[in-house]
């Protein structure tokens, strides 16, 4: 019975840790979504440097493709650090979209997809920072 009551209490902690994850990503900003292109170590840097490889490891692809698709889904449910709301969620969800892509092309090795995905990302920054980044 003891054995039982601590496997309750286990996933009792478990389960309120997984709520309260989900309520803090509802509290993510645009600066925090953009950590995914911060540096080497961050999920974009990762992708860059197997793209450069002469032989990408695809685990380590998919791990930081996936991320990014994560991370990048967050996007379109941030407020606009500066400007407009609607052209802020419009060019969000195309980064989202862009995000989702490069997850789905990495699943299925699909290494142009990855590159072209990555490609898309990496243009749609400026226009979304002349509006939007403070």
């Amino acid at each position: 019975m003891k054995k039982l009551v601590g496997l309750a209490s286990v996933f009792a902690v478990l389960v309120c840790s997984g709520f309260a994850v989900s309520a803090a990503d509802d509290k993510a900003t645009a600066k925090d979504v953009m950590k995914i292109n911060k540096g080497p170590k961050a999920a974009f840097g990762v992708l860059k440097a197997q793209l450069g490889s002469a032989s990408p490891e695809w685990e380590v692809i998919k791990k930081a493709a996936k991320t990014y698709g994560t991370e990048a889904a967050k996007l379109p449910h941030t407020e606009a650090p500066k400007g407009d709301q609607a052209g802020y969620e419009k060019l969000s969800k195309a980064f989202a979209a862009s995000g989702k892509a490069l997850a789905d092309a990495a699943a299925k090795e699909d290494l142009d997809g990855v590159k072209a995905a990555a490609g898309k990302i990496g243009m749609s920054c400026m226009g979304c920072h002349k509006a939007h980044k403070p």
